[in-house]
């Protein structure tokens, strides 16, 4: 391109020197109109050079700004999806933590049911008059043991009803006595046998309100068992975890470990 514009300016001035000698002959294009025509085109020539140059430079941009999008669109698609999963993380907590609260819910209507259940018969108690010969002797605190006995013998034989019946008059009669924890024991497994899991927890929780006991851990695994039984995994899950940190000598230890490892 340049060898071109050197070569015409040559013309150009070899023509103009040419033209000085020339007195008599008339150009047909004066030598200030063939000048200008050659500086305009000269011109023209640097124009389009510099437009060639802009549009490789804004071609260079686009396509360094098209590799910078492709190079962002990986990384704001991983930030997505790691948003995405925390949410999805939060959503299953906040659920875990929904069903804990209806289970406790739950648990807490089941108690006050069985209190109004126990009000009800203290009435009727109250209003029926029962012949002098047909009331129930005290229970003796020699024959607490022995009565015990009895009770557990009803509950083993599968007859639930009376042997909860027995267990809550042996309570009721001494609540000191060292088998009463025992009692309030065995009633929550009377009911977690007859299937009806929600009372069986309301009753195993009633373990904890004896102070002298050895019953702790196995009311709790039995919570546990209560809650995998009716299906709230989430609420069995936690208070399997509970068991393992409250009672880490327990004997029960190995049966909490695989039912947690069966969720």
């Amino acid at each position: 391109m340049r060898g071109l514009q050197l070569g015409m300016i040559l013309v150009a001035l070899v023509w103009l020197g040419c033209a000085g000698q020339r007195q008599t002959t008339t150009p047909t294009e004066s030598d200030e109109a063939y000048r200008e025509r050659i500086l305009s085109l000269l011109e023209s020539q640097e124009e389009s050079k510099g437009q060639a140059q802009t549009s490789g430079a804004v071609a260079a941009q686009e396509a360094a700004a098209g590799q910078t999008k492709q190079s962002a669109e990986p990384l704001a698609e991983s930030l997505y999806l790691s948003t995405q999963a925390r949410y999805e993380a939060l959503q299953a907590k906040l659920r875990a933590r929904q069903a804990t609260l209806d289970s406790l819910k739950r648990v807490l209507a089941s108690a006050n049911s069985e209190v109004t259940r126990l009000e009800e018969q203290v009435k009727q108690a109250r209003t029926v008059q029962v012949p002098r010969e047909q009331q129930a002797a005290p229970i003796a605190l020699s024959g607490y043991e022995e009565q015990y006995r009895a009770t557990l013998a009803l509950a083993e034989s599968q007859n639930f009803e009376r042997a909860i019946a027995g267990f809550e008059r042996l309570i009721a009669s001494n609540r000191q006595h060292p088998l009463a924890d025992n009692c309030q024991y065995w009633i929550g497994q009377c009911y977690f046998d007859l299937g009806r899991y929600e009372e069986a927890i309301a009753a195993f929780l009633k373990v904890f309100s004896f102070t002298a006991t050895d019953k702790y851990d196995d009311a709790h695994l039995m919570i546990c068992k209560s809650y995998l039984a009716l299906g709230e995994r989430a609420a069995a899950r936690a208070e399997l975890n509970s068991f393992l940190l409250h009672h880490p000598t327990s004997e029960y230890r190995s049966v909490a470990l695989a039912l947690l490892r069966g969720l």
